[in-house]
């Protein structure tokens, strides 16, 4: 196997390296991967997954809480009462390009498609959703009609 890092993913460690300790640590338990073997693997300090981790305990709570808040920012559905024909949205992650560099935070799905700058992120985010998920299953017999109709409008826009 060849594994390599998506692009939305930026580690310091060799991905093949990784992929290949990962495969290790799924045979050693009978084909299933779960995190806390990951982890038990991890925590020995010559294991290759060592330097992925956060290993002081004050920062990887903070970044566990961190994490929860986003958690519960993305499990909230808003059901707007105004307007009853539009369904329920919740909060949408946009990254923006500035000046100074990318600002990155939760705004509603409305307030992010009703705006010109947000719209374009959220659209774009959306694309590579629909060809992730087309990649991904594009296997599976049961979903070939979806995935055929997915690739004609995928390849207008």
């Amino acid at each position: 196997m060849i594994f390599t890092w998506k692009e939305s993913r930026t580690y310091s460690v060799d991905p093949q390296r990784i992929g290949d300790e990962l495969e290790k640590i799924r045979a050693a338990s009978n084909g299933a991967l779960v995190p806390s073997a990951v982890v038990k693997c991890a925590s020995n300090r010559k294991n290759v997954l060592h330097p992925l981790f956060e290993w002081d305990d004050r920062q990887a709570a903070t970044a566990f809480r961190k994490h929860q808040a986003r958690m519960i920012i993305r499990g909230l559905v808003i059901h707007m009462d105004s307007e009853e024909d539009l369904p329920p949205t919740g909060y949408v992650n946009v990254v923006i390009e500035t000046d100074e560099g990318s600002e990155q935070y939760y705004t509603t799905a409305i307030d992010a498609v009703n705006n010109d700058v947000t719209r374009i992120y959220i659209l774009a985010q959306a694309l590579r959703s629909a060809n992730y998920f087309r990649t991904k299953y594009r296997h599976l017999e049961e979903l070939s009609a979806i995935i055929n109709q997915m690739d004609i409008i995928l390849d207008e826009v």
